[in-house]
């Protein structure tokens, strides 16, 4: 009875819910995108921490990391000088380039996805299949997983997620509203990617791709699970370092940075330490 009685709340708050959002209520339509953006954002963590471990059990990856293109976005066991030079590479985005990425994804990305992948499907379905919502579903699945093949994101799942409350907006006739959505979510998105490669210069105590230091590796450093060591600058700051060994002091170059901890790779050695042929 009891559980009964609280599907059923459920169902009405959903369904009630739902009414505002076909009504056009933009303050609904927002928050529902906010809570979207939350479940996808954490997908988006734990997917990497479940992955692997699905793999492992499954022998292929269910999330979306099935194209070529996206093998940027893949870690690999053990990080070295090579891949944190490409991880650096990646993250020192020009301010043009920022300029090209904003007006690509903020401008006409949302105009022409949600075109492609939502309008056409649903005039295509009205007039030949008459089941908009199931090729409206099948558009969002293809849109989602372009996302991975373009090296965009490395998980089909989350953007699925996302992609639903345009397909719902599109069926019930807010397609303009559906846009703006996209083209604010995007604008989020891209404020977000800035803001994580520009924090550094904003907080001097997190490191910025491109850094050099002066670190000395402690001698009871150890490696950790993906072959890095740890670090100290001149100032006691931490950095993950690949290809060095306990006790050398080396001048390193920053790739990139989680937070406050950065992962840097070796540019010289002033001072070896127990393997004096490590990092060459």
């Amino acid at each position: 009875m009891v559980v009964n009685a609280v599907f059923t709340v459920v169902l009405g708050v959903l369904e009630a819910w739902l009414t505002r959002i076909r009504a056009g209520d933009l303050v609904v339509i927002f928050g529902t995108w906010f809570v979207l953006l939350g479940v996808r954002l954490w997908l988006s963590k734990r997917l990497f921490r479940w992955e692997r471990w699905i793999a492992r059990i499954t022998g292929f990856d269910p999330f979306g990391r099935l194209h070529p293109s996206s093998v940027k976005f893949s870690s690999p066991d053990r990080y070295s000088t090579a891949y944190l030079k490409e991880v650096e590479e990646q993250e020192t985005t020009s301010l043009r380039a920022y300029g090209r990425i904003f007006a690509t994804s903020v401008v006409s990305a949302p105009v022409y996805e949600e075109v492609g992948f939502r309008l056409l499907p649903l005039v295509f379905a009205v007039t030949v299949t008459g089941h908009p919502l199931t090729v409206l579903f099948v558009a969002n699945v293809v849109w989602a997983h372009l996302h991975v093949v373009n090296g965009k994101t490395r998980h089909t799942l989350p953007h699925l997620i996302d992609g639903l409350l345009s397909v719902y907006l599109w069926v019930h006739g807010w397609g303009l509203i559906a846009i703006s959505l996209h083209a604010w979510n995007n604008l989020v998105a891209v404020g977000i990617e800035t803001w994580q490669k520009e924090h550094p210069r904003v907080y001097p105590r997190f490191f910025g791709p491109g850094e050099e230091h002066v670190v000395v590796v402690r001698s009871v450093s150890h490696l950790d699970s993906r072959g890095l060591r740890q670090a100290f600058t001149e100032d006691d700051r931490q950095l993950q370092v690949a290809d060095v060994e306990p006790g050398d002091v080396c001048r390193v170059r920053v790739a990139a940075n989680l937070g406050s901890l950065g992962y840097a790779y070796p540019l010289e050695w002033l001072e070896r330490g127990t393997d004096q042929s490590s990092g060459e």
